[in-house]
């Protein structure tokens, strides 16, 4: 599946070691989009964001206004299963 020990997770994915969606936004698909590392579910670029910058791990983009944003290109589960702790 794309779970892994190894990451960077947010808190309130940390027991499960599974997001739902692991975006690199260092690794481009085929189209030139961020690619998602798990469902294949991709982002689109809107705007202008700066590409290249410096992030925690690796590189990102730097969105300089309102008007740059990303959209994955598929819709995700209108419900997740799981438990919160």
């Amino acid at each position: 599946t794309g779970c892994s020990e190894e990451g960077v997770y947010a808190d309130f994915e940390a027991d499960a070691l599974c997001p739902v969606a692991h975006y690199d936004m260092s690794t481009l698909d085929s189209a030139g989009r961020p690619a998602d590392l798990i469902g294949g579910n991709a982002l689109e670029i809107y705007g202008s964001p700066t590409e290249g910058v410096d992030g925690v791990i690796g590189t990102t983009y730097q969105i300089n206004s309102s008007s740059d944003y990303f959209i994955s290109e598929g819709s995700f589960p209108t419900a997740l299963q799981g438990s919160c702790r």
